[in-house]
């Protein structure tokens, strides 16, 4: 069943939409969870999601801190939005953070702390954010009422997609380019309900702060950068 159909048949047997900042409340059936999801991203605007308990892992361990003139962060990553995998018959929903926001301010973060910032360097950094969402699995079995009444308990599949490119520019030149392409996988997250969703949203970006700043220091910073 596609989630269209989910949204028009189950979501009138679930409450209506909660005003922003409320929570949603365990349905009976998990497939009303994601009808109830998907309608407060469309008819909400929801406070941002707190992950700051995690920003302590954007942290580098570069010694000798390369100089930069500045470094310019352009978020250029379209926004998240629901899909369906045709052969898997999964739908991905997701997560209720700003994650291109969230990986922009966190680059900002790192290289205020790797770099040391002179005017009138030659060296110069522009960051591309090119992708940056993350969803969690709604796979075909949960969308079986009463199968999904049983599995509502199970681990969900959370997953995060972090595509940036790096251009090291020489007295305006671009002289070096690097790409980081990554996805950052939860297997134990959980959906049964908002806070299960958040909780688990905030274990992924956790995941993604501490295993991506810490590639970034070896594969770019100590190796791009005069």
């Amino acid at each position: 069943m596609s989630l269209r159909l989910i949204l028009s048949a189950r979501a009138m047997r679930c409450a209506s939409a909660p005003a922003s900042g409320t929570r949603i409340a365990l349905p009976g059936r998990f497939s009303c969870i994601v009808a109830l999801s998907l309608l407060l991203g469309a008819c909400a605007t929801p406070a941002p999601l707190d992950v700051s308990q995690s920003a302590h892992l954007v942290r580098t361990s570069v010694s000798a801190k390369p100089v930069v003139a500045s470094v310019v962060i352009k978020n250029e990553a379209p926004p998240p939005t629901p899909h369906e995998h045709k052969v898997f018959d999964t739908t991905f929903v997701p997560v209720p953070a700003e994650t291109a926001a969230i990986v922009a301010a966190d680059l900002k973060r790192y290289f205020d702390e790797a770099t040391v910032h002179v005017d009138g360097c030659k060296q110069r950094i522009v960051v591309r954010i090119e992708r940056a969402d993350a969803y969690w699995e709604f796979n075909a079995v949960d969308k079986v009422p009463i199968v999904s009444l049983f599995t509502m308990p199970g681990r969900r599949n959370y997953f995060m997609n972090v595509r940036v490119s790096f251009e090291v520019e020489q007295d305006g030149k671009v002289v070096r380019t690097y790409v980081a392409n990554e996805r950052f996988v939860l297997p134990d997250g959980k959906a049964n309900g908002q806070d299960d969703i958040e909780e688990s949203t905030r274990r992924l970006i956790a995941q993604y702060r501490e295993q991506f700043f810490a590639g970034l220091d070896k594969a770019f910073t100590t190796r791009y950068l005069d």
